[in-house]
């Protein structure tokens, strides 16, 4: 029944394109992650040391917030701070 299950959430998630925003200590395992299971993930961070690091890890690396959502399917961020939250939706 597992098998089944995995298979099934795989099939459905091939292709779902996620832009993720914040890819520090906590956004790169969590990106990374869902790389793994299959997701199409586009990463973006303000530090160049976060985008070098998740570039390392395969993940597709935008230069801008705007190319990391760019018809994205979901939209995900992992951010420090509130105002760094707000400063993404202006």
């Amino acid at each position: 029944m597992l098998s089944f299950v995995r298979r099934s959430f795989t099939a459905s998630v091939a292709g779902k394109k996620v832009g993720f925003l914040g890819l520090g200590n906590m956004g790169l395992p969590m990106a990374t992650n869902l790389k793994k299971a299959g997701f199409d993930v586009t990463g973006y961070d303000v530090g160049e040391k976060q985008r070098q690091s998740a570039a390392e890890a395969s993940l597709d690396i935008a230069t801008s917030i705007e190319d990391a959502v760019k018809g994205a399917d979901f939209i995900i961020t992992a951010l420090p701070k509130t105002e760094h939250v707000e400063a993404v939706l202006k």
